[in-house]
């Protein structure tokens, strides 16, 4: 039995240990150095972090290790929790929604229900599929609160390109907000904000500058390297004060995007959250690949909803956990807890699916187009996969799925614009391959112009194309230009205002522009490209689930008149199969079987397209 004491001030464990040998003792030893404890043999004591407490506990009993607390490390543990865990101020309450805070709207039953939804409680996230107008919930839930004096101000954070079409939407449909009374921040006026829109009552804000909003009113922003250098726990913000506020209202629109605990502009939100009296978070992807996803955006609501800290939940709602490459990578997930956590967070989410409702009257329908390589393409393909798998073989020891996947960034761009790999690849022959290379010779650009002549010159259709990379989007625009395409791919020089004029344009039936090429990293969210495009081509897919489930949905909205296609082109035989599997039907793939070293064969299968996942 080990007996623990935590201390304060220094914050350490004292452990007793009684009656082991010495084996039992190194490996006991070994274990606390595994989790980043420290002996410190001045004091003789192990050090651990203040607000790592939970997650020693955590490791304690996943480890199967009995322990004790003395009365001492039970009153500072309940300390510990109670100063990091405790409920915050919230409420629930009973309340009519005064649709009279719109106009030119008219909301489903659904979005009625979702307002009310909202409205009863100071804290919620809202994980509506996209398209069911989560924008235009939150404009009437702020609206009302405004009327009510709940809330005098609003801070609505949003992805990097949404900030026009949240400003317009709030123009266009509330009573209680007019354009005076908002300010978009840029980077010409992210320094000390607050203090110099005192007279607006809504700042929105880009979820990319978050960290120069909050961090300009430390006392040694000027002279910092990186933001991520600052200590973000001291020398908070007072946002009331010098905006001049009494009481706000945070909204971070696709809160999905601030899982990173480590990221600036995930910090600088959580350090400053308690400065606003009423939080909403949107995402109708808030933990699409990973459970623990959740975590952020449950702490930023409600620090006492998940009563542990990021690492300690962690290992919670693991039953393995931990490779070579991280000591807190899920293995495997302990589908009871994980059953308990969403019961227990339920009363914070509201999520309605499109074929779940009533007042959805289309439906979307999804085609894989599975395409051939021609021979040019397969011998280019090949010779690359060769050459990077004897590459892997000299730097690694062994060759496991997990690191394929690590990769797979890379290894993809052969599929998907082999022009991308040019001055990367050290061997001559592959290099010259790539030279000899040309873009009209992919087989999919082949399928993509006999699909936009029948499309768009047959059928009357306008269309929409996805693709990761600018420097293909670019190329599509040239070859397309007969359809005058329009073209989204988040240069820095486009302001939101250019961004929503090409979706205007694109949005106009009458209009001249057939086509729209967007970057699937910047357009993928907060579009509605419905009112005259039913139809989508993913050129190439991404690599996570969560931004394709996004794109697909821009023009499968609650007022799409016609039916949306999606239409992914797939080349066949090829690690692209692996990315549409892992896209399409959200397998899981942080499991041990990852870890599994490769064989020639089983590698050879892998860059054949085969999952192996029976194996």
């Amino acid at each position: 039995m080990y007996k623990i004491d935590f201390k304060y001030g220094s914050f350490v464990i004292s452990i007793h240990i009684d009656k082991f040998d010495n084996d039992t003792f190194e490996t006991y030893v070994s274990f606390l150095k595994s989790i980043y404890i420290s002996w410190d043999k001045n004091i003789c004591f192990w050090k651990v972090p203040y607000n790592r407490i939970d997650e020693v506990l955590m490791w304690f009993e996943k480890k199967d290790y009995d322990y004790m607390l003395t009365s001492l490390a039970k009153e500072k543990f309940d300390e510990f929790k109670k100063n990091n865990f405790l409920p915050e101020t919230k409420f629930y309450r009973n309340v009519d929604v005064d649709f009279s805070v719109l106009k030119n709207c008219t909301l489903f039953d659904y979005q009625k229900v979702g307002v009310k939804w909202l409205l009863q409680r100071s804290r919620a996230y809202l994980a509506d599929d996209a398209g069911l107008g989560k924008t235009i919930q939150c404009v009437a839930v702020i609206s009302q609160l405004y009327k009510e004096n709940k809330i005098d101000s609003a801070f609505i954070v949003v992805r990097n390109g949404l900030a026009y079409n949240w400003f317009r939407e709030i123009c266009m449909y509330s009573n209680e907000f007019s354009e005076k009374d908002i300010v978009i921040v840029d980077n010409k006026n992210k320094i000390r904000i607050f203090n110099s829109v005192t007279d607006k009552k809504i700042i929105i804000v880009p979820n990319h500058l978050l960290g120069n909003v909050f961090a300009s009113y430390k006392k040694n922003y000027d002279s910092v390297k990186k933001l991520s250098d600052l200590k973000w726990n001291k020398d908070l913000v007072d946002i009331k004060k010098e905006w001049n506020k009494n009481s706000i209202a945070l909204i971070i629109d696709e809160a999905h995007e601030l899982k990173n605990t480590k990221a600036v502009r995930t910090k600088a939100i959580i350090s400053h959250k308690d400065m606003f009296e009423y939080r909403y978070l949107l995402s109708a992807t808030p933990a699409i690949n990973r459970f623990e996803d959740w975590w952020s955006g449950l702490h930023i609501l409600d620090k006492s909803i998940l009563s542990y800290s990021e690492n300690a939940f962690k290992i919670y709602i693991s039953n393995d956990i931990g490779n070579k490459f991280s000591l807190y990578s899920i293995i495997t997930y302990n589908q009871r807890r994980i059953n308990e956590v969403k019961d227990k967070i339920s009363t914070y989410v509201l999520k309605r699916v499109k074929k779940d409702l009533p007042e959805v009257k289309t439906k979307q329908i999804i085609k894989p187009i599975y395409l051939a390589m021609t021979y040019k393409q397969q011998d280019l393909y090949d010779s690359f996969i060769r050459n990077e798998v004897i590459r892997l073989k000299k730097e690694y020891d062994i060759i496991t799925r997990n690191l394929i996947l690590q990769k797979f960034p890379y290894l993809i761009q052969i599929i998907d614009n082999p022009e991308l790999l040019l001055g990367k690849v050290q061997n001559p022959d592959v290099e010259y391959k790539l030279l000899k290379w040309k873009f009209e010779e992919d087989t999919r650009l082949i399928y993509l112009k006999n699909a936009l002549e029948d499309y768009i010159e047959n059928l009357q259709e306008k269309v929409i194309v996805f693709d990761n990379h600018p420097l293909t989007l670019n190329k599509l625009s040239e070859l397309f230009k007969k359809y005058n395409p329009l073209l989204l791919h988040g240069q820095l020089n486009e302001s939101s205002l250019q961004r929503q004029e090409k979706i205007d344009l694109f949005n106009d039936k009458n209009s001249k522009y057939k086509l729209f090429l967007i970057s699937t990293q910047v357009g993928g969210a907060g579009l509605n490209l419905h009112h005259a495009c039913r139809r989508i081509i993913f050129y190439t897919l991404p690599y996570d689930a969560t931004l394709t489930r996004q794109a697909q949905d821009r023009v499968y909205r609650i007022t799409s008149e016609f039916d949306s296609i999606v239409e992914m082109l797939v080349i066949d035989n090829s690690i692209d199969t692996i990315r549409y599997t892992r896209n399409v039907s959200r397998i899981e793939l942080n499991d041990a079987f990852l870890n599994k070293e490769l064989s020639d064969k089983e590698l050879d299968e892998l860059f054949s397209g085969a999952f192996l996942t029976n194996k």
